[in-house]
């Protein structure tokens, strides 16, 4: 549901969506497969941007394991906060920008920049 908001919200980039679908999918009434939706790749750029900015899962926590300041205490995770750090995401990290789940600049950022699901053991298979 939040990435129809957010492309209510930027319909530039719902123009640019219809637009791969039709080239991807130009007989959309005989099907969609597997192949077409790996091919879509600005529409999945949209999906992850709206998941950065309006995470399903805002926070997670984890148990401390090794020390690090207090050893044995929960430490919470603000996705919200995480998805949105300057520091990681650049000036723009409150800004709707679909480039930034462009393959040549994710792929230089750190692992757990990006968790709209939490990450590792618990991690969220949905």
């Amino acid at each position: 549901m939040n990435v129809v908001l957010m492309l209510e919200m930027h319909p530039q980039y719902q123009e640019m969506i219809y637009e791969e679908i039709q080239k991807i999918c130009p007989n959309i009434d005989e099907g969609v497969t597997t192949e077409h939706l790996k091919e879509l790749f600005f529409t999945e750029q949209c999906i992850k941007e709206s998941m950065r900015l309006i995470p399903t899962v805002p926070l997670t926590s984890r148990l401390a394991t090794e020390d690090f300041y207090v050893a044995g205490c929960e430490v919470v995770v603000s996705l919200y906060e995480l998805h949105r750090n300057k520091k990681v995401w650049g000036n723009d990290a409150n800004t709707y920008n679909p480039d930034h789940f462009l393959l040549e600049r994710f792929e230089k950022q750190h692992p757990y920049s990006y968790i709209p699901y939490s990450t590792g053991l618990r991690n969220c298979i949905g």
